[in-house]
């Protein structure tokens, strides 16, 4: 589109007129955005037109599949971010990106916050489902907070699962803390007292209506920046992975890759509703976990180690989906080192100014 010109650039002598080249067949016939991730590095110029082949509404949004779609039977991963960070989005855009995975469909609601996402030249919704004939992955930009639109999400993937006999539904995410230890009631950071009638008409003059929440800081969380940044260059990484599934096939074969089975585990969100509902869906369901910084939630690491194990896990699983992690390391590292470069430029002591939350790393989603 030509910008609109001022009256002083119209009056500005025109140049030469000169004669054109043919246009070769390429600049004739634009490519268009297909929603395929794309190598080439020229952006398409427009998109293709999608049709809608079915909607399915289950309470307030509603799962659209288009014409594109082929994945009965497949792999079903699920990339909704929650309160531990970006691991899960991160996870699957990766797969996404590396299998060159069409959009298929997406959910919508007129409950949702407007957004549009282009990725290669396609515009589409906040929540995407890609996939083909092996695998398909939901993958969500923004993290839904409405508890009932959460439990019609969590419907509506269980709903796609059934209809499609999905081979099996993957869900990941970091966790910050070990889930093979027994938590004792004092680990909990926020504890919620209800208050009596009496003390509620006092406590709604505070803004709190009825319930009162004691926090309590975590004494190890780095107050400076450098403290941060020791805590970092200390980290002892392994690569682990903790699972609750309710498929005796599937335990099986995380065991054999060295998973170990989570005793307790809190997951909030999307995907600790799909964990909810496991034993109760007709549906193999995994829920994969890695460890995360418990003070800087990113989840490079968290998510290299999940795509390590999916990788794994579906090809020795004869779904012959194998995932390219060569460039997986190599990423990590340069993340890492921005990050800590970025760090270190802030001001010392930068985590302990007055302005600044002793948990200012906590979440992604602050």
């Amino acid at each position: 589109m030509q910008a609109m010109q001022t009256d002083q650039v119209q009056q500005q002598q025109q140049p030469p007129i000169t004669p054109k080249t043919p246009k070769s067949a390429s600049q004739m016939f634009p490519p268009v955005a297909t929603g395929k991730p794309s190598t080439d590095q020229n952006v398409p110029a427009f998109c293709k037109q999608y049709k809608i082949i079915s909607k399915n509404r289950i309470g307030k949004v509603v799962l659209r599949e288009f014409d594109s779609i082929e994945c009965d039977g497949t792999v079903v991963i699920e990339g909704f971010p929650s309160e531990e960070g970006m691991t899960a989005i991160m996870t699957a855009n990766y797969i996404i990106k590396q299998l060159q995975l069409p959009l298929v469909g997406d959910i919508v609601s007129p409950y949702f916050t407007p957004l549009g996402v282009v990725r290669d030249g396609l515009p589409s919704h906040g929540i995407r489902i890609y996939g083909n004939k092996k695998i398909v992955v939901f993958v969500s930009e923004y993290e839904i907070k409405d508890p009932e639109i959460q439990n019609d999400i969590i419907d509506a993937v269980y709903d796609f699962c059934q209809r499609h006999r999905s081979k099996c539904l993957i869900s990941v995410d970091g966790l910050d803390v070990d889930p093979t230890v027994k938590k004792q009631p004092t680990d909990d950071i926020k504890i919620g007292i209800q208050s009596s009638a009496a003390e509620d008409e006092d406590e709604d003059e505070e803004g709190d209506e009825g319930e009162e929440m004691m926090s309590f800081e975590d004494e190890d969380a780095p107050k400076t920046t450098e403290e941060l940044l020791k805590l970092l260059e200390q980290e002892d990484y392994k690569e682990k992975v903790w699972y609750v599934t309710n498929s005796e096939h599937y335990a099986k074969k995380l065991q054999e890759m060295n998973a170990t089975v989570a005793i307790e585990v809190a997951c909030t969100g999307i995907s600790g509703g799909i964990l909810a509902e496991a034993p109760f869906r007709g549906v193999p369901v995994l829920s994969l976990f890695a460890p995360l910084n418990k003070f800087l939630k990113i989840g490079t690491r968290a998510s290299i180690t999940l795509i390590h194990a999916l990788n794994k896990l579906m090809s020795e699983d004869q779904t012959s989906i194998l995932i390219d992690t060569s460039e997986l390391d190599k990423t990590a590292k340069e993340l890492e080192s921005k990050l800590k470069d970025v760090l270190g430029k802030l001001a010392p002591g930068a985590l302990g100014d007055e302005k600044t939350p002793t948990g200012a790393f906590h979440s992604m989603y602050m």
